[in-house]
């Protein structure tokens, strides 16, 4: 059956509608904001119910399993497209350093441990199980719904039909393992009196449970960079995305080629092209507006300097 662009639209129209619900059963259901329970997460639940392996009342196309993997790269193409916080380095380590480190040891940790004991105990005790089995409960976990996609998408290509369900299923335990146990150890550590901002997780501020923020608690999300004169600010900044997320599918196409190794699109090799994509665009945008300082005068390029 051939995909079409109406297609594409009927995928986004009924992912908006279960989100939507999602969003307003989240809204009256207290248990489900004390749990943190994600609106896309209920938004899934409600799509396997109503979809074809449920009800069937919404079914979507035949590449939905594949937005995952893109939407990925598009993630990661915004990583470096943003508006500078001008704090040094050593300030941004002492705010956030530890969460960082903390995350990255167990995402290492978990990859370490999944692939010992994908090499050594699995091989051993389910010899019919193919050993990317054990990459996958990482990707899954440490890397969410849009890593599994993407890592088991590369691993389909070369052969394992079943990658992306398992990866989607790894991922959907760790986020409810990651969730549950996370609410159960704020409960013990506000019990115990080791948190600073809360007692319970029951005394949370009540938008942060609803995810319903105030008129007056109300922020921006963002600043106009452009003149709309010109082109709408939020059309150019989707520009400088997927021209990011363009130059990572026609480097990892170009390896492909070259050496045979599928890698995936938000990956290492993907991720650099991103910088430097990213990078190439600020420096054109630098050499056209200029750089300023604080006090608003230009001070890159010389040609533009005092202005």
């Amino acid at each position: 059956m051939d995909f079409s662009a109406l297609d594409l639209t009927y995928d986004v129209c009924i992912i908006s509608l279960l989100m939507l619900i999602a969003k307003l059963v989240r809204i009256r259901m207290r248990p489900l904001q004390n749990l943190f329970i994600p609106t896309a997460l209920i938004a899934g639940f409600f799509g396997v119910l109503l979809g074809s392996h449920g009800l069937g009342v919404l079914t979507l196309s035949s590449q939905a399993s594949s937005y995952a993997g893109i939407l990925i790269t598009v993630l990661f193409a915004t990583m470096y497209l943003g508006k500078q916080s001008g704090a040094k380095f050593s300030t941004m380590m002492r705010n956030v350093g530890d969460t960082f480190l903390l995350n990255s040891a167990a995402e290492i940790l978990q990859f370490g441990i999944a692939l010992l004991v994908g090499g050594a105990l699995l091989r051993v005790l389910f010899p019919q199980l193919t050993g990317w089995f054990a990459l996958m409960m990482p990707s899954g976990f440490a890397g969410g719904h849009g890593t599994a996609a993407a890592v088991g998408g590369v691993l389909e290509k070369a052969g394992w039909a079943d990658a992306v369900t398992i990866g989607q299923t790894f991922a959907t335990f760790g986020l409810l393992g990651g969730v549950f146990s996370g609410v159960l150890m704020i409960n013990y550590c506000a019990r115990k009196g080791y948190t600073k901002v809360i007692c319970r997780a029951s005394d949370l501020p009540e938008e942060m449970k609803t995810g319903l923020v105030p008129a007056d608690k109300q922020t921006s999300l963002g600043s106009g960079t452009i003149s709309t004169m010109s082109m709408d600010p939020l059309t150019w900044h989707l520009v400088l995305i997927m021209v990011a997320v363009g130059a990572s599918y026609l480097v990892g196409n170009a390896i492909n080629r070259t050496f045979s190794v599928s890698v995936p699109t938000y990956g290492l090799t993907s991720g650099a092209v991103l910088i430097l994509a990213g990078l190439a665009l600020l420096g054109l945008c630098a050499l056209r507006y200029g750089v300023r300082d604080k006090a608003g005068k230009v001070i890159f390029p010389a040609s533009k300097r005092g202005e």
